[in-house]
């Protein structure tokens, strides 16, 4: 499930810049989010595994609070 939700994200997410016209990008764009809507559950579960009771909340807590910075690292990439 995850390695699929994976590479749904992916692959759409990066065929984005191929789109040619609006209603492209938006199927791609919502296929990614299909994709990420199934990845999101798996990692909060393995997130929940990962730690004790004690520090289940931290965990999910961290990494919702990470998932921008991957967006935002993209950025100096992309001026390139």
């Amino acid at each position: 499930m995850l390695l699929t939700c994976v590479t749904v994200f992916g692959v759409c997410g990066t065929a984005c810049w191929a789109a040619q016209d609006g209603w492209t990008l938006a199927a791609l764009r919502a296929l990614t989010g299909l994709g990420l809507g199934g990845v999101l559950p798996v990692t909060s579960t393995l997130a929940f595994a990962a730690v004790g009771d004690r520090r289940r909340m931290l965990a999910y807590a961290a990494m919702f609070a990470t998932i921008p910075l991957g967006g935002s690292s993209r950025r100096p990439s992309a001026k390139w």
